[in-house]
């Protein structure tokens, strides 16, 4: 098993998602993060569940909201010790957002991350409106907010697992790790995926989406996290769909 001192990551800066299912006996070693239309197509049937989980808004304590800026976010652990974590569901209950679909096509229309044709200027408004009376910050996007990977490596050390492999996005990079002590390690690459030899879980996050998509085929306590289970009509853009939506 490899243990690592410090976790370096090379990223070949092109998409080239690795599906090593073969013919014959080898088994399916590496699923890519889904990148566009059907969640559920995307994983191709090989979990028997898959959910969406929402990275919380945050409620700073000591820390000013304006140093949430690229050049000088908080790191994750100022985040879980000063951060009260705040869900979508409250976020719509103290607003005028009709859900938390209207709420997705808000945070990806704050960052340009939906083309210009969906583009929402009156909920873009109303997300910033709501954040100031609130006195929170919208969510991360790209990579697993650190209220959910807390979470996620609590749940899964309860059902059991010891260790996980994490990749880079493409899978050009697979290495093994203990769950203890990873989340101080920082060893997650950005848009990276969790999963475990058999693929009895597979966790990852997307470029410009504020939430984790977590596909399982055990049961793995994460009963904290606010999430919705994906069915046919989710996409990865799920909040246009409204079908696809709790």
């Amino acid at each position: 098993m490899a243990k690592l001192k410090i976790c370096r990551y090379r990223f070949s800066g092109k998409y080239r998602p690795r599906n090593r299912e073969k013919i014959g006996s080898v088994k399916l070693t590496f699923v890519p993060c889904p990148f566009e239309g059907s969640i559920l197509t995307a994983y191709g049937g090989h979990f028997s569940n898959v959910h969406i989980v929402l990275h919380p808004f945050l409620r700073p304590n000591s820390i000013s909201a304006d140093q949430f800026r690229p050049e000088t976010y908080p790191t994750k652990f100022q985040i879980v010790n000063d951060c009260e974590p705040v869900t979508w569901a409250e976020v719509v209950e103290q607003s005028d957002f009709d859900n938390i679909g209207q709420l997705d096509v808000a945070l990806r229309c704050s960052i340009s991350g939906i083309v210009k044709s969906k583009h929402r200027k009156d909920l873009v408004e109303l997300l910033q409106e709501t954040t100031e009376r609130l006195g929170i910050v919208q969510p991360s996007e790209g990579d697993i907010a650190p209220h959910v990977e807390l979470e996620i490596w609590n749940g899964l050390k309860k059902a059991g697992f010891q260790t996980v492999k994490i990749a880079d996005e493409f899978g050009d990079l697979i290495e093994e790790h203990t769950i203890d002590g990873l989340f101080e390690k920082d060893c997650i690459p950005p848009h990276g995926i969790i999963f475990s030899e058999d693929l009895d879980f597979h966790i990852a996050s997307h470029w410009d989406s504020h939430c984790t998509f977590m596909a399982l085929n055990i049961p793995v306590d994460v009963s904290k996290l606010e999430k919705f289970k994906c069915n046919e009509h989710t996409e990865i853009y799920w909040g246009l769909y409204p079908e696809g939506n709790p």
